[in-house]
């Protein structure tokens, strides 16, 4: 994993995004606090029973979401650009501050 860096996202980067697309731009001016993270290609990201951290937006590339069952690989899905993951534990504020 390369260093975080801050985001640096436009109010239109957001609003291309499905999960924003519905605010207008006044909603999408609230402050987003976060940081991106890059990982290179095979990079294990988190392994299942990991407590979750974030709330994860892909910004850009793809990642396999997979499990191991009694030694095989098991596809579940493919996260892709504009695909996010751990919201209802961010709007519950089940995630560390």
């Amino acid at each position: 994993m390369q260093p975080p860096n801050p985001i640096s996202m436009t109010l239109h980067d957001l609003g291309d995004i499905e999960l924003f697309a519905d605010l207008d731009a006044e909603e999408l001016s609230c402050e987003i606090r976060g940081e991106t993270v890059h990982y290179r290609a095979g990079e294990v990201m988190w392994q299942e029973g990991d407590e979750a951290r974030a709330f994860m937006l892909v910004l850009e590339g793809e990642f396999e979401i997979y499990r191991n069952i009694k030694g095989e690989r098991l596809h579940i899905s493919i996260f892709r650009k504009g695909m996010s993951g751990g919201e209802l534990r961010a709007m519950r504020g089940l995630l560390p501050t």
